[in-house]
């Protein structure tokens, strides 16, 4: 009777810890959506504050080693590793009066490029005052038009510039780019834009794998900058961030991978490559609270995402050189707050890639006028002040 009864208070409290677990997930549900509308109405926080870094001089132009050059820049990086993640600070919403789509088309294999022609793209804030009013032209081969120096036709040597909207000059006229600006100051150089808004690394070898790529430079010698800021992470891996801001941006992104043999290998879109995480992706971003307490996805790099990126530069270096016949090198220079600069720096140059470190540089202390527009792109004066100092620390003239 006794071992009876005690069968029946163990089948009692089973049925109780089962009901209490029930309890609490419906209330932790119900917990979640009172907070996911709550925060609905709530200003965005900025949870991110970006680092200020100081140097005490510009770059001499001496070369700090073979593969890296820093001159007389003194940086400080911050310990610990960086996460994934760079969300622009807008400082007041914009409106698109002119859409960008109209020169964005699709491409299989690229994902997306430019189409080319003269356009013309105006943002203006809530309050109705305009935050810019300028024109892109963009060539037949898709590339943004620099304008050339005085003595392009006699130039001997090229400058190809990649990237992404800031190397394109999103929100600036033609002739206040970075490569315009640096054709503007050189005279043996002729120099292309192939910045496109939105691209990360993983869109440029595609690019340069491409039959179309190249075909119309013309056989100089001449160097390959590729500008680097940390948001380029989250486009080679796919981030929840990157989701967050447009979920088809993820699907129109190559990539890349490590086989068994750690081989460098490209399957497709992310989209399409990692459809379960799309799918949890979308679940995610359907919750108000991702968003409003800034969460990242993956919350950090392993070693072997370094690795896989230090190999898509490579597999770029090894491309170039390829389709250029030997006359092109590449140099990847770190836009000024990069937090990555410190952890891809001795990768790259095991690779015998070169670098331009301007990670720990402070615009502040350079830049007369705003460094960035509105939504954090960089202005005409901070494009002149890194024209200026990469021309005198590659040598160029």
């Amino acid at each position: 009777m006794e071992k009876t009864n005690l069968k029946i208070s163990t089948t009692k409290f089973g049925q109780f810890k089962i009901f209490a677990i029930l309890f609490g997930l419906v209330l932790s549900l119900i917990a979640i959506v009172v907070l996911d509308v709550f925060t609905r109405y709530l200003p965005q926080p900025n949870w991110r504050e970006t680092e200020k870094y100081s140097v005490s001089s510009i770059s001499t132009g001496e070369k700090a080693s073979s593969n890296n050059w820093k001159g007389a820049i003194k940086t400080f990086i911050p310990p610990g590793r960086p996460g994934l993640g760079f969300t622009p600070k807008f400082k007041e919403p914009t409106e698109r009066l002119f859409d960008e789509n109209k020169y964005y088309i699709r491409d299989h294999d690229l994902g997306f490029k430019f189409a080319p022609g003269k356009f013309h793209v105006k943002h203006v804030a809530k309050d109705r005052s305009v935050l810019f009013d300028v024109h892109y032209t963009i060539d037949p081969s898709g590339r943004r038009v620099t304008i050339p120096s005085a003595s392009i036709a006699h130039s001997k040597k090229q400058i190809l510039f990649f990237g992404c909207s800031f190397v394109f000059g999103f929100g600036i006229n033609d002739d206040e780019t970075l490569s315009s600006q640096v054709a503007a100051q050189t005279v043996q150089y002729e120099v292309f834009n192939y910045g496109v808004g939105g691209w990360g690394p993983n869109n440029l070898l595609r690019l340069l794998n491409s039959k179309s790529f190249g075909s119309d430079l013309p056989k100089k010698k001449g160097i390959a900058i590729y500008e680097f800021i940390d948001h380029h992470m989250d486009r080679i891996f796919g981030s929840l961030n990157l989701f967050q801001l447009n979920p088809d941006w993820i699907n129109s992104l190559p990539f890349y991978y490590f086989d068994s043999n750690h081989a460098l290998k490209t399957q497709g879109m992310i989209g399409e490559a990692r459809p379960w995480r799309n799918r949890f992706f979308t679940l995610l971003n359907m919750s108000n609270l991702f968003k409003f307490f800034d969460l990242r996805i993956p919350l950090s790099l392993s070693e072997r995402e370094l690795e896989l990126t230090a190999e898509i530069f490579r597999g770029i270096d090894v491309a170039l050189k390829n389709r250029m016949d030997a006359n092109i090198d590449l140099v990847v220079m770190f836009f000024p707050t990069s937090s990555f600069a410190n952890l891809l720096i001795p990768l790259l140059s095991q690779r015998g890639i070169k670098t331009l470190d301007y990670s720990g540089v402070d615009l502040t202390q350079y830049v007369k006028g705003p460094i960035y527009l509105p939504d954090h792109h960089p202005s005409p004066g901070t494009n002149g002040f890194l024209a200026k100092q990469m021309i005198k620390d590659l040598g160029l003239k």
